[in-house]
C-alpha cells in the first residue's frame, strides 16, 4: 500500500503500511476536537517484528486525515513517549530533541485515507531523543509505554487542513529487550 506525502509543491508517493491507535482529546479536517475519545481516529503502539517501535495510525472516519510528517517543524516535537519501570517513581518522558534545524523546512503531511491505517516507525534509541532521566535503569526490565500525538493549533494547521489536538495510546507492557530503545545492547 502506497502512502502520500503531500507539501506545497509536489506529492511523493511512499510505499509503505503503518496502523495506530488514538485515544484522548484530538482533532481532524483542521478543526480541534477535545472529546475524550475520538471515533474518527485511532493510535497505538506495536513493537514490529524486527524489535523496533512504531505508532499505529488508523482513520475511522470517513473523510481524509491529515498529519503532519515527523521529519519538519511542524511535526518534529508533536509524538511524546511516555515510559514507566517496575518503581512507581520510574516515569520517563521521551521527546525529539528540541534543537534541530530544518533546511529547507517543508510542511509536509501524512494523508490517512478514509478507513485506512499507517504504521509509522519510530527509533527512540538514536540520538534525535532524550529523555527527562536516565534510562538505562530500564534496560533489563519490564515497560510500560504510552504515545502521544499533539498537533497544536496553527495557521499552517489550518491552512493544509492538518488535524489539531491531542491523542494518547494505551498503556502497552514490553518485556525486555528493548531494541528499539537500547539498540547497542545484547
Amino acid at each position: 500500500m502506497n502512502k502520500q506525502i503531500v507539501h506545497r509543491w509536489r506529492t511523493i508517493v511512499i510505499p509503505f503500511f503503518i496502523s495506530l491507535l488514538l485515544v484522548g482529546n484530538q482533532g481532524c479536517a483542521g478543526q480541534q476536537l477535545t472529546n475524550k475519545k475520538n471515533d474518527d481516529m485511532n493510535l497505538r503502539m506495536a513493537v514490529q517484528s524486527n524489535g523496533f517501535l512504531a505508532i499505529i495510525l488508523q482513520n475511522n472516519s470517513t473523510d481524509t486525515l491529515r498529519i503532519w510528517e515527523f521529519g519538519n517543524s511542524w511535526g518534529w516535537n508533536t509524538l511524546t513517549l511516555k515510559l514507566k519501570g517496575i518503581s512507581p517513581d520510574d516515569l520517563f518522558v521521551l521527546h525529539r530533541r528540541r534543537a534541530m534545524i530544518f533546511s529547507p523546512n517543508v510542511s509536509t503531511f501524512i494523508k490517512i485515507d478514509p478507513s485506512d491505517e499507517i504504521i509509522l516507525p519510530l527509533n527512540p534509541g538514536d540520538k534525535t531523543w532524550e529523555s527527562d532521566k536516565d534510562l538505562s535503569v530500564l534496560i533489563d526490565q519490564p515497560i510500560e509505554i504510552r504515545g502521544t500525538l499533539e498537533i497544536p493549533n496553527s495557521p499552517e494547521a489550518h491552512e493544509f487542513n492538518v488535524f489539531m489536538g491531542k491523542v494518547e495510546s494505551e498503556w502497552i507492557e514490553l518485556q525486555p529487550p528493548h531494541k528499539w530503545l537500547f539498540p547497542n545492547s545484547e
